[in-house]
């Protein structure tokens, strides 16, 4: 008989790379404007560091949030900020129910789409995204520990930011 699999307390989200993307403007090779992913679950929002702009980006960004049930999805926009405008180049959403019970990570190729909020539904291939989902049962004193680490990694480094957004 197996041990009983507690509920997990964080989800790890790692966004490793995107392929064929759907780039906005005249030059593809252009180094006007940068591509992010932007993870997020309910009101917290991690931004990656920004990579020069290329069909087949590679980011190898990982992120950590806490749970609070797993009836939630984890959001990842793809976006494009050029001198004058930002663009959401695609979209996925993630639900995670269901996810917790494999006990191991779920690396998976994701079609990207429009924005949900998008008035009109776009039939363009935007590309895909490769991401990696894991979930992690922390005791009280690891949280505290991680928790701090992260808050002195993210004022220590412009490159990754974490950040909650009002909503």
């Amino acid at each position: 008989m197996s041990a009983p699999f507690d509920l997990p307390t964080h989800v790890q989200v790692t966004v490793h790379k995107a392929r064929e993307l759907l780039i906005k403007g005249k030059s593809v090779y252009s180094s006007s404007s940068e591509l992010y992913a932007s993870v997020q679950l309910g009101t917290k929002k991690s931004l990656s560091q920004p990579v020069a702009k290329y069909t087949y980006p590679k980011w190898e960004f990982t992120t950590e949030f806490s749970l609070t049930t797993l009836d939630t999805s984890v959001n990842i926009a793809i976006k494009q900020k050029g001198k004058l405008r930002e663009h959401t180049l695609g979209y996925i959403s993630v639900p995670l129910i269901g996810f917790h019970q494999s006990r191991k990570p779920v690396t998976n190729w994701y079609k990207l789409g429009p924005k949900p909020n998008k008035k009109r539904k776009s039939l363009k291939l935007r590309g895909d995204l490769y991401v990696t989902i894991a979930f992690l049962l922390k005791s009280d004193a690891a949280i505290t520990a991680d928790e701090h680490q992260q808050q002195h990694r993210s004022s220590s480094s412009a490159a990754e930011m974490s950040f909650n957004v009002d909503g």
